[in-house]
């Protein structure tokens, strides 16, 4: 691994940016060798960390693979939910011999049924066996806490998705200013031109050009986060990533 690094290191200035031709590289992309030139490297190739550069398509795979590890999760709770309706469902018929109370013990007890095997097939089965006896209330807890995570999962996919059309529109901001040379930023993005709208292209307005990158590069590291926080939800999940 660490010759490869060493190649593709090496690399760097001797080919051009994968996504503007005409310049230089500096930096290649430690997953697929792409090279990056300085405005790729400074605006979101460094995000991963120190001489760790990641060109676009890379990031937008490590995306690609956020959404389906969020996909996976909510498959898994839409899982426990059924575990949970069968168990209160036969709980219920079960304590009905019991009156009232009988039957909404047995709702109770036998919704945290879906608790339990999910805490076998989380955790493994002496976890699991220690949910018997604290079910009904683990029930409750990892009930809240999924609603919780759903919620941050589909934060994380709009975060995610923002950041990469940034990076889109830095891309054609970029090519876009190369190819009108002289023209002025506010002409070009004004309505009906071709940086109408452009994401990246407003904040350089309105906060310059080194507040922009410093942003998009910003976004590249949080991309990495969010695959870090998505991976804490479930440790299936990362068993899967590894």
């Amino acid at each position: 691994m660490a010759s490869r690094i060493n190649l593709v290191d090496s690399l760097a200035g001797m080919s051009a940016c994968y996504h503007h031709p005409s310049q230089k590289s500096v930096a290649n992309c430690k997953e697929c060798g792409k090279g990056l030139c300085r405005d790729c490297y400074d605006s979101y190739g460094a995000g991963m960390g120190a001489g760790k550069a990641l060109c676009f398509d890379c990031t937008e795979e490590m995306v690609k693979q956020n959404s389906a590890e969020i996909e996976w999760l909510k498959k898994q709770v839409k899982k426990e939910r059924l575990w949970m309706i069968i168990g209160a469902i036969v709980g219920f018929f079960v304590g009905a011999g019991g009156g009232p109370a009988g039957m909404f013990f047995g709702l109770f007890i036998g919704a945290s049924l879906g608790t339990i095997f999910n805490g076998f097939m989380e955790y493994g089965w002496l976890v699991g066996g220690v949910m018997i006896v604290i079910s009904p209330i683990m029930s409750i807890v990892r009930f809240i806490k999924r609603i919780n995570q759903i919620k941050q999962a589909d934060e994380i996919l709009e975060s995610d998705a923002r950041i990469l059309q940034e990076m889109r529109d830095y891309f054609a901001y970029t090519l876009t200013m190369e190819k009108n040379a002289g023209f002025d930023l506010a002409t070009l993005a004004s309505q009906g031109s071709e940086l109408y709208g452009n994401i990246y292209a407003n904040a350089v307005m309105s906060k310059g050009e080194s507040a922009a990158q410093a942003e998009l590069r910003q976004g590249a590291v949080q991309i990495a986060a969010n695959g870090e926080i998505i991976r804490s939800f479930d440790r299936r999940i990362a068993q899967r990533a590894a």
